[in-house]
């Protein structure tokens, strides 16, 4: 049985998904699965599903969610070492062997790009940062994220899966990999809004790839999303890139001295 969290919630065993009935289980699973192997309280999963307006029977409806989601999760054959839902402390302790969730696996991978990275060898960084992008099939818990669900633990692995891929796509563009990462940005870029950071690595990856107005498009689309969403223009630094791109400013070709790793030490 294996967990993903890195996109819609999803939970599949013998490669057939498993249906989790109504959205009390689904928010209970997820805040399990990003605290897992650690005890998450009756009242944090109260607060998790009616924040502030909790109705009076909310710590037995808790429970409820809780029994019926592990019988679910015991509906097909698992290691007893692998997978156990514990109930004690005060809450609830979903223990998992690391390589059953994929934010785990996700996060391996990035450390074995970092390590290669380390030892000069960006070939086989990027190879495992390709590896970790294919486990991403969107924003953490999207689903539930979409429902209104917005907790500590969900926006803390959203913004470390975002910014770990940001420096490391900066640091395969300084080593002159933009090749093997322009498809990787284009789908990143392809969201409502794309972030700042992520747009520009992707402008700049597609101009050394040869294509100036595929990089103007991506910006284009991006100030739209940002001017019709969130009221406001892009930031001046993309402004700027927009603008040396349409000049095609020879300082944003790749040569082995420069260097576009992030100034923020991440490692």
């Amino acid at each position: 049985m294996y967990f993903f969290v890195l996109g819609p919630l999803k939970v599949v065993t013998d490669n057939t998904p498993i249906a989790l009935a109504g959205n009390h289980q689904r928010t209970a699973l997820g805040m399990l699965l990003l605290r897992n192997n650690r005890v998450v309280t009756t009242d944090r999963l109260v607060t998790a599903l009616w924040r502030n307006n909790p109705p009076a029977t909310a710590g037995k409806m808790v429970h409820k969610a809780i029994a019926r989601l592990r019988a679910r999760l015991d509906c097909a054959p698992v290691s007893d070492a692998g997978l156990e839902l514990v109930t004690g402390d005060g809450g609830y302790t979903l223990h998992i062997d690391p390589a059953r969730l994929d934010s785990t696996r996700f996060f391996t991978l990035i450390g074995q790009s970092r390590e290669a990275f380390r030892a000069g060898s960006p070939l086989t960084a990027t190879r495992a940062l390709r590896a970790a992008l294919a486990l991403s099939r969107g924003p953490v818990l999207e689903d539930l994220a979409e429902s209104g669900m917005s907790w500590p633990e969900l926006r803390a692995l959203e913004h470390r899966r975002q910014t770990v891929l940001e420096d490391l796509f900066g640091i395969a563009l300084s080593y002159g990999r933009h090749r093997d990462i322009v498809a990787d940005l284009v789908s990143l870029t392809e969201v409502p809004v794309p972030h700042e950071r992520i747009t520009a690595q992707c402008m700049v990856t597609l101009y050394r790839c040869g294509r100036q107005l595929d990089a103007l498009a991506v910006y284009r689309r991006a100030r739209l999303a940002l001017v019709q969403r969130l009221g406001h223009e892009p930031s001046q630094d993309l402004r700027d890139l927009y603008l040396r791109i349409l000049n095609q400013d020879t300082s944003l070709d790749w040569n082995p001295d420069s260097s576009l790793v992030p100034a923020h030490d991440t490692w």
